[in-house]
């Protein structure tokens, strides 16, 4: 009996949370809520994205840390966000300031391959760096993200920046020494 009122609780609070989610209100007086396109994005709710922008928000909108909607949708790969960012305006290169991060090295350190194709089909920058010198390239091999490193490979990502890049970072940064033996296994086709 025990476990069966665990799981009618754990289901109780998981709709609470998904209906919570839906209903945080984006608009107040008409007007987007600071940080509420952000926050949308990385929570997926295209249509409360799309009524923060239609309400006039800025694509290009970073919360505190620098991020921006398109940084958070990509990080957790809502591919339709994603595209809807970038048709109303997003830069798909814009980087974090103080990191240099863009979101494709977001997506890419995720192993987010079907939003790294699509980010790369729009423009973004292939071997762009991160003020650290790391490419999403580098974010892939070093997170072991193997199909998401093949396709930047594919696509012209170089592995030369991203095997110099590792090799700098290699003796302070374990993931480093993890990339580097992931892009040889790649170039070998292992």
């Amino acid at each position: 009996m025990k476990r069966k009122m665990t799981f009618v609780w754990a289901l109780f609070a998981i709709l609470l949370f998904v209906a919570g989610c839906a209903s945080t209100p984006v608009l107040r007086d008409g007007k987007p809520i600071p940080g509420a396109l952000e926050e949308a994005a990385s929570e997926g709710r295209y249509s409360a994205v799309r009524q923060l922008l239609d309400a006039g928000a800025s694509p290009e909108e970073t919360n505190k840390d620098g991020y921006t909607a398109l940084m958070g949708a990509s990080f957790w790969g809502y591919n339709r966000v994603v595209l809807l960012l970038i048709e109303r305006g997003a830069d798909v290169n814009k980087t974090v300031p103080y990191y240099g991060f863009t979101a494709l090295m977001i997506s890419a350190g995720e192993g987010r391959t079907d939003t790294v194709e699509l980010l790369l089909e729009k423009g973004a920058s292939i071997d762009q760096e991160s003020l650290g010198g790391f490419t999403a390239l580098t974010e892939a091999l070093k997170n072991n993200e193997r199909s998401t490193a093949r396709l930047l490979l594919e696509k012209g990502a170089s592995s030369a920046k991203a095997a110099a890049s590792l090799r700098r970072n290699a003796s302070w940064d374990k993931t480093s020494v993890i990339g580097l033996e992931l892009l040889e296994n790649l170039s070998r086709g292992k």
